[in-house]
């Protein structure tokens, strides 16, 4: 560095720093710092752990936010009533107020006797984790509760009434489709009612269940070779031994039959979003939509909970698991050199 610049660089201000490209004093960027080089660089930013665990004890005389949420808790829990009535002017006033009286200080006491804490009175770290956890359990388990009994519910009601209409449309599909392809072509007349209920059951259809209709019908030796086919090749087998279906019809048969069968079963598989916004009317997705706009709704407020933190302190299950993973990455050097 030249005498000149160096002299210039002396002169900037608080808040400047000498820029060796204009050969000016320039005001020091947001976020930036000038190192013992007089460098511009960008700030380090330093995490303290002791800031992530530090909770300020609260007391009786105590107010503020933190004082506010410590009697939401308490009242949640049913350890302080949700209102006061003044002896004086007789008036109702909300017990989550901010001030830490002699009411919440009773509460404190009861809470940390239930618990198997100190009973001082005094809320510190070890008090504030231990209500906001059971808080917590007692909202998160309400919420769960919500989700399973309200949404939940109705989501499966829904998915039910879908799918049972579906069903019920594809039964008569099938059924339909029998009475027009294979009815009037029967050899055995006698045998279509028993091969139409066979065709259009509900659930898995074995080949020894068209065995068994072989049987009474046909021959011993036909039901022992059919029960050994799937639903298709039995289908096949006994419309080619019973009727009078050409080859490529009662291919077209079989395809159909099976396509219908399918359908229901790929729609027993499906979520109730799946079946609804496939085979559901515009009302049912409609409900559909405010049902699942209603669960969002609660599992943010789940989420909230799981990432709670109350004075820089970490309670939720997912927050302290942050907290975790970060301070268990920092190396002890870093630890010291940070205040930790």
């Amino acid at each position: 560095m030249r005498y000149y610049e160096f002299i210039k660089e002396a002169k900037c201000g608080d808040g400047e720093y000498f820029c060796r490209e204009s050969k000016k004093c320039k005001p020091i960027p947001a976020g930036h710092e000038v190192d013992s080089k007089g460098t511009l660089v960008k700030k380090e930013v330093k995490e303290s752990k002791t800031n992530l665990l530090e909770f300020k004890l609260q007391r009786k005389g105590s107010k503020g936010p933190a004082v506010k949420e410590m009697q939401k808790m308490l009242i949640a829990l049913g350890y302080l009533k949700p209102t006061f009535k003044s002896k004086r002017t007789g008036k109702t006033f909300p017990n989550d107020d901010g001030v830490f009286g002699s009411g919440t200080a009773r509460a404190v006491k009861a809470f940390q006797k239930a618990q198997g804490l100190k009973v001082d009175g005094l809320v510190g770290k070890n008090t504030i984790m231990a209500m906001r956890k059971v808080a917590d359990r007692k909202e998160r388990g309400e919420m769960d509760a919500k989700k399973a009994a309200g949404v939940g519910k109705a989501k499966q009601e829904l998915d039910t009434l879908v799918k049972n209409v579906l069903k019920k449309r594809e039964d008569k599909k099938i059924a339909d489709l029998v009475d027009q392809k294979i009815k009037g072509k029967m050899r055995n007349p006698e045998m279509f009612d028993d091969l139409k209920s066979l065709i259009s059951a509900k659930g898995k259809v074995s080949g020894e269940e068209f065995g068994k209709l072989a049987r009474a019908y046909i021959n011993k030796d036909l039901a022992m070779y059919v029960q050994k086919l799937d639903f298709a090749g039995a289908l096949d087998f006994m419309l080619q031994k019973t009727t009078m279906l050409p080859p490529a019809e009662r291919k077209d048969v079989v395809q159909q039959v099976m396509a219908m069968r399918n359908e229901i079963l790929a729609v027993k598989k499906m979520t109730p979003d799946q079946a609804v916004a496939k085979h559901g009317t515009d009302k049912q997705k409609a409900k559909l939509d405010r049902l699942n706009k209603k669960s969002a709704d609660i599992d943010r407020q789940i989420n909230r909970i799981d990432n709670r933190t109350l004075d820089g302190v970490p309670v939720g299950s997912q927050a302290e698991k942050d907290l975790e993973k970060k301070v268990g990455q920092r190396t002890p050097y870093a630890l010291a050199t940070q205040g930790g």
